[in-house]
């Protein structure tokens, strides 16, 4: 830290060969700091407020604002000083009382945006890549396209929570994170408008083969998914619930439910099944409590009563299940109905 005694440990000896204005004027003229380097308000605070020359001019200590940026800097100041008849003072009166001391919040904010940076690329790459892997099997016919858009529904929602652990603690990476999937939206409005020529990839993410479908439940997938992660973080089981349920939940509930369903329709809607429903409760709770838990013991948010939201998520996947069961879906989107129907669960539950 530099004060006083380093730049005018050795003015009053040679205050009787400079006037009080020159000295004023030389160690007043602002230098420019590097980026990387602290600026430092230099005070006078050699035991009195001022400093004088005999009965000369009085140099005040709210004038003494001098930024030392960096031992250049000094020497730059001193033949100033001594351009001014200061040839009394040595060149490097001060160097040994002056330490110059980098930012450690530049370095930590260097570290941070390194991180946020580099956890944004590699969640990007890993997204496209495991797309792209589900558009080559759906290629060679490993998987129907049904079951090939399901599985990325499930995978790639689940696979996007669990890369928050990549992200620092800033309050800006939560954004970052928030922006991943909107760069899947732009491909998928690139696809849907047919900016983009890829028919794989729309076979693979697409009920039908139609492009246009992009725009509509993928498109709302992402949409939604950024802003549950915008606003609640990994800092909020409520979050977490809703992004469970709209990608595990529901992404099982039509696996389990096309394959185990038959004949066990639900009463109030016969395009649902009990075996759906029941696949859709069960992976909500088991998503939503995994990934809650495995944050606390990452220490990002804090579990108090783990009974208490055991009971609160099963409310919450309870009531999520009942509205995706609902006939409203054939006027409303579940990837819309069913994190908004959570999130009011987990307001009220959580």
């Amino acid at each position: 830290m530099v004060t006083s005694g380093s730049i005018l440990s050795q003015a009053p000896h040679v205050c009787g060969h400079i006037e009080g204005r020159v000295l004023r004027k030389a160690l007043t003229r602002p230098l420019h700091l590097p980026r990387r380097t602290r600026s430092v308000q230099t005070v006078a605070a050699s035991g009195s407020r001022t400093l004088r020359r005999g009965s000369g001019t009085m140099l005040s200590s709210r004038q003494m604002n001098v930024y030392i940026p960096s031992l250049r800097g000094l020497r730059s100041a001193s033949r100033t000083l001594a351009r001014n008849d200061m040839k009394h003072i040595p060149k490097y009166a001060a160097v040994d009382a002056v330490q110059v001391v980098p930012s450690e919040n530049f370095a930590v904010l260097q570290t941070i945006c390194t991180q946020d940076v580099l956890a944004y690329i590699v969640t990007v790459a890993c997204s496209f890549l495991w797309v792209h892997m589900f558009r080559e099997l759906t290629k060679k016919r490993v998987f129907d396209q049904k079951l090939s858009r399901k599985l990325v529904h499930i995978t790639s929602g689940t696979l996007f929570i669990l890369s928050w652990v990549l992200f620092s603690d800033a309050p800006s990476a939560r954004y970052m994170a928030a922006s991943v999937p909107l760069f899947n939206g732009v491909r998928l409005v690139g696809l849907g408008t047919g900016l983009i020529k890829d028919k794989n990839a729309v076979n693979s993410i697409s009920r039908e083969g139609n492009p246009r479908e992009l725009l509509g439940g993928p498109l709302y997938y992402v949409i939604v998914m950024s802003l549950l992660t915008a606003v609640f973080w990994r800092e909020s089981a409520i979050g977490i619930a809703a992004l469970s349920l709209m990608c595990g939940g529901d992404g099982l509930a039509d696996i389990i439910g096309r394959r185990f369903g038959g004949e066990n329709r639900l009463p109030f809607n016969r395009a649902k099944s009990w075996a759906g429903s029941i696949a859709m409760f069960v992976g909500g709770v088991v998503f939503t409590i995994g990934f809650t838990m495995l944050f606390h013991q990452w220490g990002f948010m804090t579990v108090t009563a783990p009974w208490q939201l055991l009971r609160g998520v099963v409310l919450v996947s309870f009531v999520a299940t009942f509205v995706e069961a609902l006939p409203a879906n054939q006027f409303i989107d579940d990837n819309i109905s069913v994190p908004i129907g959570a999130l009011l669960a987990g307001l009220a539950f959580l």
